[in-house]
This record gives structure tokens, C-alpha cells and sequence, in this order.
């Protein structure tokens, strides 16, 4: 019986943990914006930040601190040249900011995609082997 197992591209991974729907992560191009010497979240980055804060306010929120592998399902904006990995480090800031995971630095594996769906799809598990 697998019930405590899943299939991700065709190998068996142990222990699936959380799924979680967020709205489409901005560009890392957009978090930042510079005034002067002073360094600041831009208003789109402050607005998904907010908008995701409550997205998974009644979803169930491990604070996972140990090593896990990531999956990032992003729905493509538009159909212009863009960089997928421009992408990650919002979900994985926000992540920690939410208390999903303690810090992103345990991430073992970061797998991202387009897809065309709306919005971002993560999933997160236990690094095998707790590495």
C-alpha cells in the first residue's frame, strides 16, 4: 500500500508532506527597489507577501527544520522570454515568512516548471535520507 507515498516523474518518493496554491511570485527583478542608499520591498512584492500571508492562514503550517526537496509548479504570466528561476526566491522567502519552513537553506532540491495553470503549485517532502 503506498498511502504515505507518491509518484513524481515516475520514481517513488517517500513521505509527501505539503501542498500548498499561491498566487503567481513575482519576478525577483520586482522585489527589491532602491530610494537614495536606502533598500526597500517593492509594492508588488509587499502586496503577494500580504495576499499569501493570508492564503495559507488556515492551511497547516509545519515550520519544517530539517533538509526537504521542493517542487515549484509556476502558471507562465505571458508568453514573453522569462527566467523561471527569477521565480524561486520569493516562494522560498515567503515560505520561511509564513512559517512553512524554518529557513530555505535546507532546501536539498529546488525543481521548478512552467505549467499553465493560475497561480504557483508547491509541494514539499523530507529530503531522503534526511541528508
Amino acid at each position: 500500500m503506498m498511502s504515505a507515498q507518491w509518484i513524481l516523474q515516475g520514481c517513488i518518493v517517500a513521505n509527501k508532506i505539503y501542498s500548498y496554491h499561491l498566487p503567481t511570485p513575482p519576478s525577483v527583478n520586482r522585489l527589491w527597489r532602491i530610494s537614495g542608499k536606502r533598500m526597500y520591498r517593492s509594492k508588488k512584492y509587499t502586496e503577494w507577501i500580504a495576499e499569501v500571508t493570508l492564503a495559507l492562514e488556515l492551511e497547516q503550517r509545519p515550520e519544517i527544520d530539517y533538509p526537504f526537496n521542493i517542487e515549484i509548479i509556476v502558471g507562465r504570466p505571458s508568453k514573453r522570454r522569462m527566467d523561471i528561476d527569477n521565480r524561486a526566491k520569493a516562494v522560498m522567502d515567503v515560505l520561511q515568512h509564513c512559517n512553512v519552513i524554518k529557513d530555505d537553506c535546507l532546501a536539498n532540491r529546488v525543481t521548478m516548471m512552467w505549467s499553465d495553470i493560475d497561480g504557483c503549485d508547491v509541494t514539499i517532502w523530507r529530503a531522503e535520507g534526511d541528508i
